[in-house]
């Protein structure tokens, strides 16, 4: 009995620490557009503007902790012309969804 239940709990941490990295990630976009008037709009050499989120969205991104060793990355859209708000998307096979 108690191992489903372990196990419902650390898939519902997981699903949280996922949707948790994205918020993360969009808040450094915001704070990044606020300051330039414009949201970033890639990557630049892999690494996301400097100072607004540690680490390269090329091996670094926010990781899924739900996919074995972490392997899954969330999936950053970036919008055009640094108009739109960059949007993310758990690619886990389960799933997560955006924030």
């Amino acid at each position: 009995i108690a191992v489903p239940v372990f196990m419902a709990a650390r898939s519902n941490a997981n699903k949280k620490a996922c949707l948790s990295n994205q918020r993360n990630f969009l808040s450094a976009a915001d704070i990044y557009a606020a300051e330039n008037e414009a949201y970033p709009t890639g990557v630049i050499e892999g690494v996301w503007p400097e100072d607004y989120y540690d680490g390269d969205l090329v091996g670094g991104a926010p990781k899924c902790p739900s996919s074995a060793a972490g392997a899954t990355s969330v999936v950053v859209t970036y919008g055009a012309g640094g108009e739109v708000r960059p949007s993310t998307n758990c690619g886990a096979p389960n799933n997560h969804g955006a924030p």
